[in-house]
């Protein structure tokens, strides 16, 4: 009977870890392809879209018609970046939790033109863990927690930093920029960085293209520091 039970709990656990899953990439997708004003025109186009179907009694489909055409040209925009860079991290021997980290970056365009407005990000290792993992966590969380609280829950225990990304300056033909780039630690362990992406935005401003260049390194985050008082 608790075996049968337990079976049951675990299959329902793996629809939510799915769902999971999905969503978060959807989400991260959402927020590294669009910027602010691509996500205020993304949820007017919604808004207007559907609150807008009577068209002989409301002009709301014109909004809706106005804000999906600057999405379609935004995207559309966005596969004519080809350009090429080679990026190199100075990274410290280590970080500690809590403590903002600074490195450096070089960005290197490889072409033959001008590129100016362009922003770097960081393209780390998915922080996701396995299924077995999350689950192991969600019971432990349960048997902390009443399961419909949420005030007393942990923040996502698996994510290990939080990047900013850095703007480069105009980069000459073949020419060469410094960037000062920063991340918080959040807990200890390995962050590893599998590459770089440079973004520029459409003539809008409403959506990122993407250039992704190889880069792989890692830091170890080390546990948090305390600052105690001077002992005489």
């Amino acid at each position: 009977m608790f075996l049968c039970s337990f079976v049951v709990v675990k299959s329902i656990y793996k629809l939510i870890y799915r769902a999971y899953h999905r969503g978060s990439s959807f989400y991260r997708w959402l927020r590294r392809r669009f910027t602010l004003a691509g996500l205020c025109v993304v949820g007017g186009a919604l808004v207007s879209g559907s609150v807008g179907g009577d068209i002989d009694n409301t002009v709301t489909y014109q909004i809706f018609a106005l804000l999906l055409a600057m999405l379609v040209l935004s995207v559309g925009t966005s596969r004519f970046f080809h350009a090429k860079f080679s990026v190199s991290r100075q990274l410290p021997r280590f970080g500690a939790v809590g403590q903002p980290l600074y490195y450096r970056l070089r960005v290197r365009n490889l072409t033959g033109r001008p590129q100016k407005g362009l922003t770097v990000m960081e393209n780390s290792t998915d922080p996701r863990p396995p299924f077995e993992e999350w689950l192991a966590f969600q019971l432990a969380e349960n048997k902390r927690v009443a399961p419909f609280r949420l005030s007393d829950r942990r923040p996502n225990p698996f994510r290990i930093v939080e990047i900013k990304d850095a703007a480069v300056p105009t980069l000459a033909p073949g020419g060469e920029a410094e960037v000062r780039a920063e991340l918080l630690p959040l807990r200890r362990g390995i962050v590893r960085f599998s590459g770089m992406i440079l973004s520029r935005t459409d003539p809008f401003g409403l959506f990122r293209s993407f250039v992704k260049t190889p880069a792989v390194n890692s830091i170890l985050i080390l546990p948090k520091r305390y600052h105690l008082p001077s002992v005489p």
